[in-house]
C-alpha cells in the first residue's frame, strides 16, 4: 500500500472524520518509511497497526496535555509540603511521538538494508 492508502486506513480504524490529523499520521508514516528505508509507494500491510497505535499515543497524550497533564506523584511530604512527580522516559513528548527503543525493535523486521553507493 502506498502512503495515502495507509493514511485512509489508519483514519478509518481510528475513526478519524476530518483532516486535522492529516499532518501527525503522514509524519508517523514519515519517520516509519525513514527508519524502515521503505519508499512512500510500497509500504507493508503490516505496518498499518503500528502506525494507529502510534498515531492513537500521540493523541491521547495531546489530549491529557490539554487538560493540564500531571505526571504521576512519586512522593509526597507533609513538612512544607513537597511533591515530586515521576517524569520517566515512558511519558515524555519525546518518548511519545518519536520513535522509541521498542519502536524500534518492533521495526527492525520491517527494515531494509541499505548499502553504500559505490560509483
Amino acid at each position: 500500500m502506498d502512503k495515502n492508502e495507509m493514511m485512509k486506513k489508519v483514519k478509518t480504524n481510528l475513526q478519524l472524520d476530518t483532516g486535522d490529523y492529516d499532518l501527525k499520521i503522514l509524519d508517523t508514516i514519515q519517520a516509519v518509511c525513514d527508519y524502515c528505508n521503505l519508499s512512500w509507494h510500497r509500504i507493508p500491510d503490516e505496518l498499518e497497526s503500528f502506525v494507529r497505535r502510534k498515531v492513537q499515543g500521540i493523541l491521547e497524550f495531546e489530549e491529557s496535555n490539554a487538560g493540564g497533564y500531571t505526571p504521576p506523584v512519586a512522593s509526597i511530604s507533609e513538612g512544607d509540603v513537597r511533591v515530586s512527580f515521576a517524569q520517566s522516559s515512558d511519558n515524555s513528548w519525546v518518548t511519545i511521538t518519536e520513535l522509541n527503543v521498542r519502536d524500534k525493535q518492533w521495526l527492525n523486521r520491517y527494515r531494509n538494508l541499505r548499502w553504500p553507493y559505490e560509483p
